[in-house]
């Protein structure tokens, strides 16, 4: 069975009319090839981006995203910077000039380490509800320099994080437990549950990137 091929798509300049495909030049049969083959792989990437965006919008309406399920810096980072941003969260005045510890020469350097230190209060409390102010200072504790000798654990200040259990609960995030200890609220599960929806979607999207 004869056929005719006609080439004028991919080269403006040269026309190509046979009936036997042997009688086409083997540079422009490699050259057809190569364009196809191209335009494949072209086709296969964008049908894979499209693929990536539809499953970060999907994402969270099946599976969902909680705070156990990222990164706990990054979600503490996204935490301080919602603090730091919204302007609510009530900073005591002694920031500038207190220790975290007894364990600690001076104060912090950061100056947005107290934004940092609320978020990772309210994530201590929700992995672990009811924990007191004897927990979180154990939670946040450190080691101090003794010189020559070994290093000991010593506890982080408990006025600073009773200070932290307070701003929290000013924003409806933390409340007092029934017995002891504080417990987050049905408000400050949904907002620590959206924020690593959003850390979720924003690190999916850097990684297919």
């Amino acid at each position: 069975m004869s056929c005719v091929l006609i080439v004028g798509a991919f080269f403006p300049s040269k026309f190509y009319v046979c009936s036997d495909l042997s009688l086409i030049p083997s540079s422009l049969t490699h050259s057809l090839q190569r364009i196809t083959t191209h335009q494949g792989e072209k086709e296969r990437k964008r049908t894979m981006v499209a693929a990536t965006s539809s499953k970060i919008r999907r994402i969270g309406k099946k599976k969902g995203a909680t705070l156990q399920d990222v990164s706990a810096w990054h979600w503490i980072k996204t935490a301080a910077r919602h603090f730091k941003r919204e302007g609510n969260l009530f900073v005591p005045s002694c920031t500038e000039l207190v220790k975290t510890s007894c364990g600690r020469e001076r104060a912090p350097q950061n100056p947005d380490w107290y934004f940092i230190r609320c978020a990772a209060v309210l994530r201590a409390i929700y992995l672990r509800p009811g924990v007191g102010y004897g927990g979180l200072s154990k939670r946040f504790s450190s080691k101090k320099n003794y010189g020559s000798r070994p290093e000991h654990m010593v506890r982080a200040a408990t006025g600073l994080l009773h200070w932290s259990c307070k701003s929290l609960a000013k924003l409806g995030l933390v409340s007092g437990g029934k017995t002891s200890g504080q417990c987050l609220t049905k408000k400050g599960r949904m907002f620590a549950d959206s924020l690593a929806f959003q850390v979720r979607v924003r690190r999916l999207g850097t990684s297919k990137e």
